[in-house]
């Protein structure tokens, strides 16, 4: 259950902004807001996008690449998105998942493995990869498994 009593709402708060005029409840409204952004973005592990990018970043450019994967779930499917730029290592490239991981073998080096966890379960069968414009693109249909069991609570005393 929420704890509605730490809400900074209270009973008297109707009463503190009724004093005030248009431009303090603004400026209040803009110091809050302020400080959530502040403390509440960086604190819930988004990037700081106030400082230089590339001070965050690998040097290597094999490395950026790596992190700028795009994984997404629709009704029915979930894609990934990974930018390939040298189109040879297509050839020894290889895509693999599991219910839950994409698995990309032999990228960005021969030998190297690459994994990534995806949104939704997903079927054994039926997913593709195709390759346009330095962009490898992995379609692969969710698993709706409908089958669910429900489980007892029992009451300790």
């Amino acid at each position: 259950m929420f704890p509605w009593n730490m809400f900074p709402f209270g009973k008297d708060m109707k009463g503190s902004f009724q004093g005030m005029k248009p431009q303090d409840i603004e400026k209040y409204v803009q110091e809050t807001m302020s400080k959530v952004f502040n403390q509440g973005i960086n604190g819930a592990g988004f990037p700081d996008l106030s400082t230089n990018s590339q001070t965050n970043q690998d040097s290597s450019p094999l490395k950026k690449d790596l992190h700028s994967a795009h994984i997404f779930e629709t009704h029915d499917y979930v894609f990934a998105m990974i930018p390939i730029k040298d189109e040879d290592c297509l050839k020894i490239l290889k895509v693999c998942h599991t219910s839950n991981q994409l698995i990309i073998e032999n990228y960005p080096l021969e030998a190297e493995r690459q994994v990534y966890t995806l949104p939704a379960t997903v079927r054994k069968k039926g997913g593709a990869a195709t390759y346009k414009d330095g962009l490898l693109e992995v379609k692969i249909p969710k698993n709706t498994d409908l089958q669910y069991s429900e489980i007892d609570v029992k009451e300790i005393f």
